[in-house]
């Protein structure tokens, strides 16, 4: 399917959420769930679905997705209900004007920003991501103070390096975007401390490509340096990175495997620690299933009596469940012996013969190992799901010993699996 208005948020964790909405009435099919996007997600719940088309916001809110949505009307900046011109009000009440480059037109901030608002419609729906930059660029020269302007450009810029093939012809180009992004977000943003979760992720993923840049160089020592500092900052994606392209100079260094190998210890131990803490606090959940298989055969959470189980309640349509998917597949490899996945699927379709068929295809074409049944409104409710992917995490005994929502990062899914697995027994 055609990608091109990927969020800033969906590489590492998306930051829109996507809350469930009942099955519709009258329906007898019980395997669709219905979404809405919200404005933002608590850091925990970061990276819940949302399948909202790309906007720009004021400074404290980040841009929601469009992921594989080849109809989704573009909708921009010009939204009625949500624009850039969150503080036109004061620059029109104080009636300020601003050079518009001719000797007889001068505009007020509130009608360039309107200008603005309809050439980003333009460029959206032509789906031009360097137009719509070059729309953003053309107005932060006008309205160089204005902050909206400046972080709209920013996400976009962004948005625009996330999209680039990291193994392509044009590495040196890329690695000059992420430079160029890097001293924007530098100028934008500041050095000081963060405390936006948003804007917190949109700053790591820009360090994080100015790191890509450096590897790509082939400065080993100073590639090091940075990944080290990154986790100060709260960066937590170093596996995988020795197969990233623009690691690949220096992936057989032994200064950046020990970075990598450090760091990783560090978050398997942070995650096993903050599991015990988070199992210790968690609400208690009554909970069982008894729910079709793509098969039709009954799957019931007894059969897995003994074992580790991650119920996972998720979508093929949900961008976030897809990125987590991997991960248990990961999961459910290395710890064959002691867990067991399972999905509980609910797709936005009201033919649950289409929706089975729409799961079996992915399922073949991701290489899930584990089973997959299909989900229904009565677990939905048991659980009060309210956003996907929603997750369960239950002991050998048949307790489920935590609930989270939303996309997390395998090491903290295998801190989880891990303390639970513990000894054999399951942890108190």
């Amino acid at each position: 399917m055609y990608r091109y208005w990927t969020a800033v948020a969906l590489v590492v964790a998306l930051v829109a959420g996507c809350e469930k909405k009942p099955v519709d009435e009258g329906s007898s099919n019980q395997t669709t769930a219905k979404t809405k996007s919200t404005e933002s997600a608590q850091p925990a719940e970061v990276g819940s679905s949302s399948e909202a088309t790309a906007q720009v916001k004021s400074s404290d809110a980040a841009p929601s997705a469009v992921e594989e949505q080849d109809t989704a009307e573009p909708t921009g900046l010009a939204n009625a209900d949500n624009n850039l011109t969150t503080s036109t009000a004061v620059a029109a009440k104080e009636d300020t004007t601003v050079d518009a480059g001719t000797d007889d037109q001068q505009l007020t901030p509130d009608q360039i920003k309107s200008q603005i608002n309809e050439k980003l419609k333009a460029a959206m729906a032509a789906r031009d991501v360097d137009q719509a930059i070059a729309v953003l660029e053309e107005g932060r020269t006008q309205l160089p103070d204005d902050k909206d302007i400046s972080m709209a450009l920013l996400r976009f810029q962004l948005q625009n390096d996330l999209q680039k093939k990291a193994n392509g012809p044009d590495q040196e180009a890329v690695a000059a975007d992420f430079l160029k992004t890097h001293a924007l977000a530098n100028e934008i943003l500041g050095d000081d401390e963060i405390t936006d979760p948003q804007l917190a992720q949109i700053r790591q993923l820009v360090d994080f490509n100015r790191i890509r840049a450096i590897a790509l160089s082939g400065d080993v020592a100073e590639t090091a340096a940075a990944l080290a500092a990154a986790y100060d900052s709260g960066f937590e994606q170093y596996r995988g990175l020795d197969k990233d392209p623009f690691f690949a100079a220096i992936a057989d260094q032994p200064e950046f495997q020990k970075v990598i190998d450090d760091n990783t210890n560090r978050l398997q131990a942070k995650y096993r620690e903050a599991a015990r803490e988070e199992f210790a606090n968690a609400e208690d959940i009554d909970f069982d299933f008894d729910l079709p298989d793509l098969e039709g055969n009954s799957v019931k959470l007894s059969d897995f009596a003994g074992k580790v189980v991650i119920v996972d309640l998720w979508g093929t349509w949900c961008p976030p469940c897809r990125m987590e998917i991997p991960h248990f597949i990961e999961l459910q490899d290395k710890f064959k012996d002691d867990l067991e996945v399972v999905g509980i699927t609910y797709e936005q379709v009201q033919d649950e013969q289409a929706a089975i068929k729409q799961i079996s295809e992915f399922v073949k074409a991701e290489g899930v190992n584990y089973p997959c049944v299909i989900g229904d409104e009565a677990t939905q409710q048991s659980l009060e799901v309210r956003g996907f992917p929603t997750t369960l995490f239950i002991d050998r005994e048949g307790k489920v010993r935590l609930k989270i929502v939303g996309y997390h990062p395998y090491e903290k899914l295998e801190g989880y699996v891990a303390e639970l697995i513990g000894d054999g027994k399951p942890s108190s």
